[in-house]
């Protein structure tokens, strides 16, 4: 993957290139960067030249100066990178938060449009959200609580404190060393703010509330079983968003799996090299 970097407005914007044919503009989830999903995109450069960057605040890309840390945002900035790169007949790809993103990006009326729309374990409404109570708590903390996102600061950067929380948080089959090693370091590719700013954002996503539909050819791509949304209501939802589509579920227990992305998780994502 070949790294470089865009100016867009009045941010750096860190991404990486693989891969030769049409464009793929693949934009990453929540508590990610591009890096996360390394191997889908060195999986789908087989065929297309992907680009994948790092939204501002996440991985090597420097937070927002003037801008909320907001999925209408992210859209704003994307829709320039878009320009400033000059993609055309490209293919956009959004994974979780990063579908929210992209369906953003295309409300607000982009310049040049895709040719396809992947949409990857994406949220469509705050109404299905079956997360815990404890993340509920967290959110509500986060908003009224000045405490709370130093305190969220420190537990982050405590490697001993943030081990033994995943460790309990987790999954039997997940509690392993190399497992919990890989999502601490997803834990800091963003500050304690950007990752409560953005959560409350994406947790608060209402597309039954826009009178938006577009025809563009989509790909929706969910887990058949989703820890935090009802996935049948909300591939539903993205029909009716979307209603030039074909659903692929995927066979899959997580919205994504715990962990480096192997082998075994990419062999779902093969019907997707056949975008074309």
């Amino acid at each position: 993957m070949d790294q470089q970097s865009a100016k867009v407005f009045d941010t750096k914007i860190n991404y990486y290139t693989h891969g030769q044919g049409q464009s793929l503009l693949f934009i990453h989830g929540h508590r990610s960067d591009a890096l996360r999903w390394k191997g889908i995109i060195l999986f789908l450069g087989k065929k297309f030249k992907v680009y994948a960057p790092d939204l501002p605040g996440f991985g090597q890309s420097p937070e927002f100066k003037n801008q909320p840390n907001t999925m209408s945002s992210y859209a704003k900035y994307m829709n320039e990178f878009i320009k400033k790169l000059n993609l055309k007949n490209y293919i956009l790809f959004g994974g979780s938060m990063g579908g929210i993103i992209a369906l953003k990006m295309l409300i607000q009326k982009l310049k040049t449009p895709p040719a396809k729309l992947v949409l990857a374990g994406t949220p469509y409404d705050k109404k299905y959200w079956t997360i815990s109570f404890l993340n509920k708590l967290f959110f509500f903390l986060g908003k009224n609580s000045k405490f709370f996102i130093p305190l969220a600061e420190k537990i982050i950067n405590n490697d001993f404190l943030l081990y033994y929380l995943l460790y309990f948080a987790f999954p039997k089959e997940a509690r392993k060393k190399e497992i919990i090693k890989y999502e601490i370091k997803q834990w800091r590719v963003m500050s304690a703010k950007v990752w409560l700013e953005t959560m409350i954002d994406t947790v608060e996503v209402n597309f039954s509330q826009e009178k938006f539909q577009t025809k563009i050819p989509t790909i929706i791509l969910n887990a058949k079983s989703d820890q935090y949304f009802d996935a049948q209501k909300t591939t539903k939802g993205l029909k009716k968003l979307c209603p030039n589509n074909k659903v692929i579920l995927l066979n899959l227990k997580s919205h994504v799996p715990k962990g480096e992305l192997k082998l075994k998780h990419l062999k779902e994502f093969q019907s997707l090299l056949d975008l074309t």
